[in-house]
């Protein structure tokens, strides 16, 4: 999830906590100077003669949380006959159930039912036969070799029997299924009834499954205290109203999902897809509160559920802002990250140019837990933070220009956060989703 762009952004790519030590700033030679500054261009935005809600100084006061006692251990629970003994399919059915491939079979039926009562003269609805669960996983494997294994440029194609040889043959696909029960299964391959739900969702067609999933993934884990925020790039270039352009990403063109993780191990625990603004206004269940604003709304609705509990999130600058911590801290989750100037409510204060500070100085404020911190690197860095005393501080080494590391004191919070956050980089690897599918084939009938 952490790319060299962000990573570029961040500016602490070389942050070595192997040599660092905790100080407060009462061991230095000077305290932090907090200096007035005019409010810049780039300052954040309020309405005038609005006052603000947070009054920033120089006293940082923690917030004590009473967090209830749990007995579970962090990690995998809940988890069957798996066991480590277990391969990644086992680990796979925990998540993608046999019910997850009835539900398949019989939507995929029902729609070729409804097919052919529309039109009696269907070529692949009046060829239906019942589908089964076999024939379902078979059609998985199958689909999942054409996009990364054997790559051609019509799926016709794969049964063809081409004049000129073997070698230019594909006969294993017709060792499986005809050609045209194939194309019939394609078409009419479904996991909800089209005739009873509400369309107006663009994600209509497999909410079901996402929300099935996003289910398991809760069930069968137990989280740590920290968690990474981040959005992730589902490759696609199909024609979808959603699909997004990411230039700063590895993949480019994509569906764009809104990652929860555990910082540590990196396994997703909720997560939300980006189909563009939202219209649910009138669902009770979908968090929608103006004064964080769109951005804000999409980490609550990721945290949801784990409010009171202990646990920190860190993100980058893309979500930050004074309100959303605020907001955040008040539900009894912590947060962590970089931080954009031009935040509403953002201490104009601490704003500095890149001549103002030297490298490894900073500056702080804070407003009872919510501290703001600008440390200098290569240029100014913005941190935000609900849970670390901006006092604090450790030694941290950078390499200089002339290739030499220099060590450079820096606040506690801002290691964390390129330690932690970074942490989410260990994502859950899809190549071992595709392969428990493939797998899959072998429990059925038809090899």
């Amino acid at each position: 999830m952490l790319e060299d762009s962000d990573i570029e952004d961040l500016h602490c790519d070389e942050l070595d906590s192997s040599s660092s030590s905790t100080h407060s700033s009462s061991d230095t030679e000077t305290e932090p100077v907090v200096q007035p500054a005019k409010r810049s261009k780039a300052a954040g935005k309020q309405k005038k003669g609005q006052s603000s809600p947070f009054d920033f100084s120089s006293s940082y006061i923690p917030v004590s949380r009473n967090v209830p006692q749990n007995s579970q251990q962090p990690g995998p629970t809940n988890l069957g006959d798996v066991d480590n003994e277990s391969d990644v399919l086992d680990i796979f059915q925990l998540f993608w159930t046999d019910a997850t491939w009835q539900k398949f079979t019989d939507m995929t039926n029902l729609r070729a039912e409804q097919t052919l009562q529309a039109n009696a003269n269907d070529y692949y609805a009046k060829l239906w036969s019942p589908l089964t669960v076999d024939e379902t996983k078979a059609f998985f494997a199958v689909r999942l070799s054409m996009e990364y294994a054997v790559i051609r440029p019509r799926y016709e194609s794969y049964w063809y029997r081409n004049k000129r040889g073997i070698l230019f043959q594909t006969p294993g696909y017709r060792k499986y299924f005809t050609r045209d029960r194939f194309l019939g299964i394609w078409r009419f391959l479904h996991y909800v009834d089209e005739q009873s739900r509400d369309k107006d969702d663009k994600l209509y067609k497999v909410r079901p499954l996402i929300d099935e999933l996003i289910s398991g993934f809760k069930s069968h884990y137990v989280l740590e205290k920290d968690l990474s925020l981040d959005e992730g790039v589902i490759p696609t270039k199909n024609r979808l109203g959603f699909k997004q352009y990411l230039k700063d990403k590895p993949v480019k063109w994509g569906i764009k999902s809104y990652m929860l993780c555990e910082s540590k191990s990196g396994y997703v625990y909720n997560l939300e897809v980006y189909t563009g603004k939202s219209t649910n206004d009138t669902d009770t269940s979908y968090v929608n509160d103006p004064e964080i604003g769109a951005t804000g709304n999409v980490v609550y609705r990721l945290v949801h559920g784990l409010e009171n509990q202990g646990f920190t999130v860190y993100m980058d600058r893309f979500y930050t802002s004074p309100t959303l911590f605020k907001f955040l801290s008040d539900s009894g989750i912590d947060a962590c990250g970089t931080c954009m100037t031009n935040r509403k409510h953002f201490p104009v204060q601490i704003i500095r140019k890149q001549k103002e500070l030297r490298r490894g100085e900073s500056v702080y404020v804070a407003c009872e837990n919510l501290s703001a911190v600008t440390w200098m690197d290569r240029r100014p860095i913005y941190f935000m933070s609900t849970c670390h005393d901006p006092s604090e501080e450790t030694v941290v080494k950078r390499r200089e220009k002339s290739g030499e590391s220099k060590e450079y004191r820096v606040q506690l919070l801002l290691l964390a956060t390129t330690e932690i956050w970074a942490g989410a980089t260990a994502m859950i690897r899809w190549q071992d989703y595709i392969e428990a599918v493939v797998t899959i084939v072998g429990q059925g009938n038809l090899l």
